[in-house]
């Protein structure tokens, strides 16, 4: 699948790994990284899944990670 610029899109990024994870989370939750997804309007020309892009989001954000859908 290729995406263009302007079209919506997933992302996913990991924004903290388990290894970085506070001690005071719970154990289930220490185990695992801290996951985000995020849609968005793609902001480079064209791009394929898995390619590290960035979004801006409906409010105007920026955030970068890899295409997912």
């Amino acid at each position: 699948m290729t995406a263009k610029k302007g079209g919506w899109v997933r992302i996913y990024d990991v924004v903290l790994t388990s290894e970085e994870r506070a001690p005071q989370v719970p154990d289930d939750t220490k185990n695992v990284p801290l996951e985000r997804w995020v849609t968005g309007l793609l902001v480079e020309d064209t791009a394929e899944i898995g390619d590290k892009v960035t979004v801006e989001t409906l409010t105007g954000r920026k955030v970068t990670g890899e295409l997912v859908e």
